[in-house]
């Protein structure tokens, strides 16, 4: 709300995904990269408009220790056209798997 959302529901009915929010068209962008700092989401949708923010996508593969053992793990880097990243997270498949 802050980011200037005049409404943001964070759960739809059926809880499988966010519900919609309202803001002013000058406040898009702002609003956007907030939901994708808050939320992990690397898309968001303008009802009404033919315009989607998509985040600029990069992957790595971090090395990492647990319990000794050393597993690689990609991930996913989000970041908006500034190329400020705005969330790091890692691919379900070798998140998974490390967690086997």
């Amino acid at each position: 709300m802050d980011a200037g959302a005049r409404r943001a529901d964070p759960v739809r009915d059926d809880e499988r995904v966010p519900g919609p929010g309202i803001c002013n068209p000058a406040d898009r962008e702002r609003v956007a990269r907030a939901l994708a700092e808050e939320t992990g989401t690397l898309g968001v949708r303008n009802a009404g408009a033919t315009h989607r923010w998509i985040a600029e996508r990069a992957f790595e593969t971090v090395s990492l220790e647990i319990d000794g053992e050393a597993d690689e793990v990609t991930v996913k880097i989000a970041s908006d056209a500034d190329g400020e990243v705005c969330d790091v997270s890692a691919e379900y498949d070798d998140a998974a798997a490390v967690a086997r």
